[in-house]
């Protein structure tokens, strides 16, 4: 006799078997965010997100910030501004490490392969003394009453102290010391434009660049400093510049930022400031960024040293409270306080060791225009200087 139930008892014992697998291939989601940075070519790859135990992170509190992108010292222009002493207009530009990127493996829409970035070999071991580093800029004076020229030595020594609750992120302190030679502009007018024969800039800059997610960071910087002869001191002549700019990291090999860039001068106090940082390939790097653009290519190795060829422009100049020497029918000394400020653009070569430490120095040639002298005072005015053509040069260790 059939037994009716039977091919339903059968059907019922064939799915609850079919289920076991089912229940056995449940989906893990991995996290978004990836603990590690995407490996460079040639090394293993990371422990999978599906299932594997990624091992966690070990920090060097005396390790390169990730996101330095000034050099430390932070960045200073040979002019003397916008910045004491780093991230630095005519110095060379250290890179700094790339944090892991909002999309590690390229944005969705990138199909191309990822590279690991330059900064990689700009990398310095982080210690306590960072980097001891000395610069020269000269400008010519050129013919004309309205001809001037500057030479600017600069020197600094930055030192690295580790924050406990960012290790890898660490406080950068930068005493730092120019020397401005004032060369012109002719003694013509009432009262004539004339300036002492130099002036100097003692600062102590303070540089942090915090890393608040694995995509997006900051890097801040303030610069308390005297601009003065020595002769005429007043409060005018403490200046605080500084800095804060927001980056986000979309790619490893793409970075925007955007902030702005505090110069306290006679006539400009505040710069918008941003663009983006593009590295498409380990030997090159374009800082298509306002007010210190920077393209840079690696041109050769030679022993067991980097030629880094360069493109750069920047925003220079300055402030300093002066006593002016006597002019025209005057008798006596005018105390007042000036602006200088020019737009540069140079070509030159970065000369970086392979290794992370080592002796390091760049060179460079260019040409300066639209520069201008303001004075504050005695009396409010704004005299226009003929281009000029400049040489630089600098060497850290």
């Amino acid at each position: 006799m059939r037994k009716p139930w039977l091919p339903c008892a059968m059907v019922v014992l064939a799915a609850c078997l079919a289920s076991e697998p089912l229940r056995a291939q449940r989906v893990e989601f991995p996290n978004p965010v990836p603990t590690t940075y995407p490996p460079a070519p040639g090394l293993p790859s990371p422990a999978s997100a599906y299932g594997s135990t990624v091992p966690a992170p070990t920090f060097d509190p005396y390790a390169i910030q990730p996101s330095a992108p000034m050099t430390a010292p932070p960045y200073l222009p040979p002019s003397g501004a916008p910045y004491a002493p780093p991230p630095g207009y005519g110095t060379p530009y250290t890179y700094g490490g790339s944090p892991p990127a909002l999309y590690p493996d390229g944005a969705p829409v990138y199909n191309g392969p990822t590279f690991e970035p330059v900064t990689t070999t700009w990398t310095k071991t982080m210690r306590f003394l960072q980097e001891v580093h000395a610069d020269e800029t000269w400008l010519a004076r050129g013919g004309g009453t309205d001809a001037m020229g500057i030479n600017t030595i600069n020197t600094w020594a930055t030192f690295a102290i580790p924050l406990g609750w960012t290790p890898n992120n660490p406080l950068l302190i930068t005493p730092g010391f120019q020397l401005y030679l004032w060369d012109g502009p002719d003694a013509v007018g009432t009262p004539p434009p004339t300036l002492p024969g130099q002036t100097y800039g003692a600062y102590l800059d303070t540089a942090w660049n915090p890393q608040l997610t694995n995509w997006f960071g900051a890097e801040l910087e303030v610069s308390p400093g005297i601009y003065t002869d020595f002769k005429h001191t007043t409060t005018d002549s403490l200046r605080i510049l500084g800095r804060g700019l927001a980056v986000l990291t979309a790619t490893p090999t793409l970075q925007f930022k955007a902030g702005i860039w505090y110069i306290d001068r006679v006539e400009i106090k505040l710069l918008p400031a941003g663009g983006i940082v593009w590295t498409p390939d380990p030997d090159s790097r374009y800082e298509i960024f306002f007010p210190a653009p920077k393209l840079t290519h690696r041109c050769a190795t030679v022993g067991n040293h980097n030629l880094w060829g360069y493109i750069r422009g920047e925003y220079g100049g300055g402030a300093w409270t002066v006593e002016r020497p006597p002019g025209g029918t005057q008798t006596g000394t005018i105390n007042d306080e000036f602006e200088y400020s020019d737009i540069r653009v140079a070509i030159g070569m970065d000369i970086l060791p392979e290794t992370q430490t080592g002796l390091r120095g760049y060179i460079e040639v260019g040409y300066a225009f639209d520069r201008d002298l303001v004075f504050r005072y005695h009396p409010p005015s704004k005299v226009h200087l003929t281009d000029t053509v400049l040489v630089g040069a600098g060497l850290s260790f």
